[in-house]
């Protein structure tokens, strides 16, 4: 794991030179969905802010995003993945 924060890891998967958007996935909880979560494709990020991000038009607050990968690695993953 390699970022230490939401914002860390988007941003990594965004701008670091070795890291393709396209492989990224975000994991995000959601009530609304069938799962309790969506996942966005790392290529739809479409800003980062210091406390939430957009993609799709939408902007998402850091405390939904519970994992975000590339690829099979784990660039960030929260410990406290409770449900509210």
């Amino acid at each position: 794991m390699t970022g230490s924060s939401v914002r860390d890891a988007l941003n990594e998967l965004r701008w670091h030179p070795e890291r393709d958007p396209s492989r990224g996935r975000v994991y995000c909880r959601d009530r609304a969905a069938s799962h309790g979560f969506v996942v966005i494709q790392g290529d739809e990020v479409e800003e980062v802010g210091a406390s939430s991000f957009t993609a799709r038009g939408t902007t998402i607050p850091h405390y939904k995003v519970f994992r975000v990968t590339h690829g099979e690695e784990v660039l960030f993953e929260r410990q406290d993945q409770t449900s509210s």
